[in-house]
């Protein structure tokens, strides 16, 4: 895994899970990584979630590890999916401005 400072422009680079084709989020100061490839096992899809801690992992970086402890956390309220029966296609929900498409029960 490897983190780019934009103020500094320098790189970082981490030992981390190795996979390929996995799906990776952040939340917090934790990253979650789910599922992909292994390289041993390249044809079989991996069925985890994976969790990093930034804290600890850039504990050995006191810039990086500022960075992300200066940073306030905004948590935002979730979406309330209003699903409305009059609608003819009953797999669109209603998000705000977005939608959301079910594509399968």
């Amino acid at each position: 895994m490897e983190v780019y400072d934009t103020e500094s422009s320098e790189w970082y680079k981490f030992k981390s899970i190795q996979r390929f084709r996995a799906t990776c989020w952040q939340i917090e100061g934790t990253v979650y990584v789910h599922g992909g490839f292994e390289h041993d096992t390249p044809n079989i899809p991996i069925n985890a979630i994976s969790r990093i801690d930034s804290q600890k992992l850039f504990q050995s970086y006191p810039v990086l590890s500022a960075k992300i402890a200066s940073k306030p956390v905004k948590t935002k309220e979730p979406p309330v999916i209003n699903k409305n029966p009059n609608k003819r296609n009953q797999n669109i929900y209603s998000m705000g401005d977005q939608r959301e498409f079910k594509l399968a029960n």
